[in-house]
C-alpha cells in the first residue's frame, strides 16, 4: 500500500526556497572569485596616458608604412624557435642591432613575456621559444631601426 504524502509546510516550502538561493548565491561567489582572479580588468598601465600621445602614434604608423619593411614571423617545425625575417620595400634583407619581441596571452596577461632575438643571417633573427601554453599569442616585435627609431611589427602565432 502507497502512503498518502502530507502536504507541505509553510516552514518546508521556506526552507527549500533558502536551501536554492543560498546555493545559487555560492555558485556566483565561485564564479566570481575565479573571474576576479584570472583576469584583474587592467589592459594597460597608463591608459590616460597613451590615449594623450595618440596622434604621435598614428604619425608613427605613417612613417612606419611609409619604409615599406616587409616582417615575417614563425616558429621553426619542431625545434621551439622563433624566427622573425625583416625585408625592405625591394625585398634586401634589413640588418637592425637588436630584435625585441613581447610575447603576449591574448587569454591570461601573468603569461606575458620578452624574447630577445640573435641575428641568423642577412635579415633573419632568431629566439628561443619558451612557450608551454598551446593557442594563441600575440607577438610584437620591436625592431631597431639604422635611423635610431622603433619600428614595431605585431603579429598572432597558434602554437601547438
Amino acid at each position: 500500500m502507497i502512503a498518502a504524502r502530507t502536504p507541505l509546510s509553510g516552514r518546508e516550502i521556506l526552507a527549500y526556497l533558502v536551501a536554492f538561493f543560498g546555493f545559487v548565491a555560492v555558485v556566483n561567489g565561485v564564479f566570481i572569485y575565479f573571474a576576479m582572479r584570472t583576469y584583474p580588468g587592467l589592459s594597460a598601465d597608463n591608459a590616460y596616458q597613451t590615449g594623450l600621445a595618440y596622434n604621435r602614434v598614428l604619425a608613427a604608423a605613417a612613417a612606419q608604412r611609409a619604409l615599406g619593411w616587409r616582417v615575417t614571423l614563425e616558429i621553426a617545425k619542431g625545434s621551439g624557435t622563433l624566427l622573425a625575417s625583416i625585408a625592405d620595400r625591394h625585398g634586401d634583407p634589413v640588418d637592425s642591432p637588436h630584435v625585441i619581441a613581447e610575447l603576449r596571452r591574448p587569454v591570461h596577461g601573468a603569461e606575458d613575456h620578452r624574447l630577445a632575438f640573435v641575428r641568423a643571417g642577412p635579415g633573419v633573427y632568431r629566439a628561443d621559444l619558451p612557450l608551454a601554453a598551446k593557442g594563441y599569442w600575440d607577438v610584437i616585435l620591436h625592431i631597431a631601426r639604422p635611423d635610431g627609431a622603433e619600428y614595431r611589427a605585431e603579429r598572432r602565432l597558434w602554437v601547438d
